[in-house]
Order: C-alpha cells, then structure tokens, then sequence
C-alpha cells in the first residue's frame, strides 16, 4: 500500500507548506501578553529615535543623515577646492543611509544655504534656492564641496582610531557614530528636531562671541552666567520685552520672538512697506501666499505686491539675493496700523520655543543651559582628543 502523503493547505499563501510542518511549527511559537510585548518593543524604538536618528549629539551637533553626507564627501575627497557632482555624492551616501536619494539631496541643498546655516557645511556649484527662491537645481546638475568650516570643524584633525564606530544597516558598512567638532557647533549652526517624547530647538549664536566663550571657560573658569543674544543668519530683529533670552540662557528653554524689519516708502500717491530680514526659518514664499490670501478674505486692503530684491555678487563669485518683499496700500491708509496688522496675521512676527536638549556622549538625552552646554561640550571634546 503506497505511503500517504501529507495534505496541502489550501490557502494559497501556505500552499507551500505541508501541514505536518505547520503544525511542528507551532511548537515554536511564544505566547505573550500584546500590551506587554508592544510596550517592550516601543521603548527600543523610542530609544533609537532619541538616541541616534532624531535628537542631535553634542559632540559634533549634527543628525544622522548631515553626518553621513559629511563622511560621505571625506571619503571622497571633497575638500575644500575639490567638488563632486551632487549625483555621486548623493549615490555613495545611499550605501550608509538607505532612504532614498531625495532625503539626502534635499538635507545637502539645506546644508549650503547661507540663510538657514550662519556658517554653511558645504558650498555647492549651481542652482541651490536662495532666499526669495525655494525650488533648486537637480542632483545632476549641480556640484559641492566641503566648506572651509566644515573641514576645519570636523575633518582636520578626524582620527578615525579614536572614533567609535558601528556596522550601518547595510552590510558591511561601518560609520562613525560622531563626527567630533572643534567649535562647539550646536551653538554656531543650532537646529531643529522632534523625537518621541522629545524636541530640540537650538538657535544660532555669532562664532565670534562663543569662541570667546569657550576660551573663558578653558582658561578662566568661574561660576558667573554666560548671556548670549542669538545671531540669525536672515537678520532679524530680536523682541525681548519679558526677560525671555535670560531665561533661555539660564534654562535652555524658553520662547523666542523675532521680527522681520518693514520700512515705509512715501510714493506721494500711494505707501509702500519694504520687507526685509525676514524670521530664522520662515520662507518668502509662505508670507506672499498668507498676504495674497489676506487680501482675497478682505482682511488686508492692498493694492499691489511684489519682489523687489536685486542679486548682489561677492567678490568670491558668490551670488546672494537678499529678501526685498514690497506691499502697496492706499495712501488713505495709516501705514503703521497696517504694519502692525501684517505682523498679527503673519509669521512676519514669530515666536518659537527654544530647548537645548542633546543627547551626550554617555547616551543621555539632557537639558542643558547655555554655559553648561559649552562646558558639556569642552569636556567631550577633551575626552576625544
């Protein structure tokens, strides 16, 4: 009598698997309670986020994936005078940051923009926005380079032997967990970010000034306080009428104001208010899209807006566009109501909350203020060299 043979399930997606095996199967199968296993697992995740994806490290203040882009153009080659299309760079960069091409390009525009970054990571060759322009160039089309800064910041004494690595998520790939600064970078650039249960909001200060700074810490220590007015690369004015950057610098947290400068133009026959400098991180675009749809609802009474800003070249051959937005209204209008009305309804006047929340080098996600945070810093960066 011929042997019979085991049944086939019928769902076609187990139609591979004989049923003896299924039910072996099940032998190795573990019984947990849902909320207990999710809760587990949540807290590994949440401690990826906050540790090494979302939250910037003190000691060279930069994500995941600006680190990458950074080791990627060392690696190379891209030193200061040597420039690679973006295309290659943003193809290498894929081996250790496996999420697709349009992230990393789209971080690297970001990274030479002189009106988001004080002092820009990297200079770039084309088309890369500019003030008054959000779009840029394509990946194919453009080329970059490691900033002086950049290179001097995180490169010019890099010693790999001293620097802990860990395997990528491709295989065989290491990378650097830090990039360790010689200037206390989350303070010269800032940044932004939001992690589980987290957030950070780090503004830039003058390079100058925090220098000084540190040099004090190093070689006249005291216990007095470190105040520091932000320095933004856009030019805003700064509105402190309640105490807020004292508190910021003591704290590491509190809320910012800033104000884009407005002037008002007699045409005789109409008024003209000149916008310039506008907030950190606010984009022209936005403020002329919330004008026009002001004016549509009725709620600003204008007669015209429009670009005026000319492109200025520095002797370098670098070119800057400087915001110059102008609104026409009626000259039977009071122009300084109408300013003051223009900050209300937009983010020509915008507050933000500040936290200068890192993540040390003991995996730590800390609060700190400003003269404990440069002290932090100091103390990593001696641990490193």
């Amino acid at each position: 009598m011929a042997e019979k043979k085991p049944k086939k399930l019928d769902n076609k997606m187990w139609s591979d698997i004989d049923e003896i095996d299924f039910i072996n199967a099940l032998h190795n199968v573990e019984e947990e309670e849902i909320d207990e296993y999710n809760e587990e697992k949540m807290i590994l995740f949440s401690a990826n986020i906050n540790y090494a994806r979302q939250l910037m490290r003190l000691s060279d203040s930069l994500t995941p994936v600006k680190r990458r882009i950074l080791y990627t153009m060392y690696l190379l080659g891209n030193k200061p005078g040597k420039k690679t299309k973006s295309a290659m760079i943003v193809g290498k960069c894929m081996e250790l940051h496996p999420h697709g091409d349009s992230s990393i390009y789209s971080t690297l525009v970001n990274m030479t923009q002189y009106w988001k970054n004080p002092v820009p990571y990297i200079k770039g060759k084309g088309s890369f926005g500019s003030e008054v322009m959000d779009t840029y160039a394509h990946q194919r089309y453009t080329e970059a380079e490691l900033s002086d800064y950049a290179w001097n910041c995180f490169f010019k004494d890099y010693a790999e032997e001293c620097v802990q690595t860990i395997l990528n998520t491709t295989v065989g790939n290491l990378e650097p967990v830090s990039l360790p600064s010689r200037y206390p970078n989350a303070l010269i650039n800032g940044g932004t970010g939001i992690a589980v249960g987290n957030m950070y909001r780090i503004p830039p200060y003058n390079i100058s000034e925090l220098i000084k700074e540190c040099k004090k810490a190093l070689f006249k220590p005291d216990n007095s306080p470190v105040y520091l007015v932000p320095d933004f690369p856009t030019g805003c004015d700064i509105i402190d009428n309640d105490g807020s950057l004292k508190e910021i610098c003591n704290k590491g947290e509190g809320t910012l104001r800033m104000r884009a400068k407005t002037e008002i133009i007699d045409t005789k026959r109409t008024w003209t208010i000149k916008v310039t400098n506008l907030p950190w991180t606010v984009s022209l675009s936005s403020i002329k899209a919330n004008i026009i749809k002001l004016a549509k609802s009725g709620e600003l009474l204008i007669k015209d807006v429009y670009d005026a800003y000319e492109q200025i070249i520095l002797p370098n051959g670098e070119t800057r566009s400087p915001v110059d937005l102008r609104i026409v209204i009626d000259q039977s209008h009071d122009p300084n109501a109408f300013v003051e009305k223009l900050y209300k309804k937009t983010d020509l006047d915008k507050s933000i909350a500040i936290n200068f929340k890192v993540v040390l080098a003991e995996l730590k996600v800390k609060q700190l203020g400003l003269k404990d945070l440069i002290l932090k810093w100091i103390d990593e960066r001696r641990e490193y060299k």
